[in-house]
């Protein structure tokens, strides 16, 4: 069982917020990637912290759909090599990996279900087991942002779904607002329907950042609540600040 500091969620976000300049998201400072310890993380962990890297990026935004389609590069990978250098230099960062601790999926970067009349007639090759269309918009759209038809499922006899996924993280309420204007298409789904349990924050301070891992469970009638807090410095340095929250009950065992 790991130990916890007396510290309330609450307290934890009020110790955090105390400390946070108001610094504008316009501007992207550098941060250096530190590899301290030569601790490699796993490709599929990297591919992970990149969709969280991106869903970071998303939040800044307002109106998402109204956006652009590509996320700024530089804020991307700026909050990857924040999430890449707190597992590379500290233990306890990598076992709470272990808890497939990661960002709210509200904010879909990789993933949209598109409801469609089920006789469209530009969706015959979908229907003869052929993953393309005969649209030209979700056509132009497939291509230019390298996207994928995952699957498509006659819903009923009226409605079919089609599930589209993106290679690298994008904007994807921004695909989706293209994509109402196909008339067949009657409503896109940009939340891949997963039970989030978890999420990670960051806010920009004065010599770095904080970030936040967040980890929910139930316990009887009631939603608990478990987190870690960090400090990153803009030279790449790690620094562990508090851990609050409800004790991690025993039934969790990835720590």
């Amino acid at each position: 069982m790991l130990k916890v500091s007396r510290l309330s969620i609450g307290a934890l976000l009020l110790y955090a917020s105390t400390t946070i300049a108001q610094i504008s998201y316009d501007y992207v400072p550098n941060l250096q990637l530190n590899s301290k310890g030569g601790v490699e993380v796993p490709s599929q962990l990297k591919r992970a912290f990149l969709i969280d890297a991106a869903r970071l990026s998303l939040r800044t935004q307002e109106e998402w759909s109204n956006q652009s389609v590509e996320l700024p590069k530089m804020q991307v990978q700026l909050y990857h090599n924040l999430l890449l250098n707190i597992y590379q230099q500290d233990d306890l960062a990598r076992r709470i990996s272990n808890c497939n601790i990661h960002t709210t999926s509200n904010l879909s970067v990789d993933y949209l279900e598109m409801i469609y009349d089920r006789d469209a007639t530009w969706a015959k090759p979908l229907k003869e087991g052929v993953n393309a269309t005969d649209n030209s918009v979700l056509n132009k759209l497939i291509e230019k942002y390298d996207l994928i038809i995952d699957s498509y499922q006659e819903v009923d006899n009226q409605r079919s779904r089609l599930v589209i996924r993106s290679v690298e993280p994008i904007n994807m309420a921004a695909i989706a607002n293209q994509l109402y204007e196909i008339k067949e298409v009657k409503k896109i789904n940009l939340n891949s329907r997963e039970t989030s349990i978890s999420d990670i924050k960051v806010q920009p301070s004065t010599d770095g950042w904080q970030v936040v891992y967040l980890i929910k469970f139930k316990e009887g009638n009631t939603i608990q609540q478990h987190s870690w807090i960090y400090k990153v410095y803009k030279n790449g340095t790690v620094e562990f600040l508090a851990e609050a929250g409800a004790p991690i009950p025993s039934s969790i065992s990835c720590f």
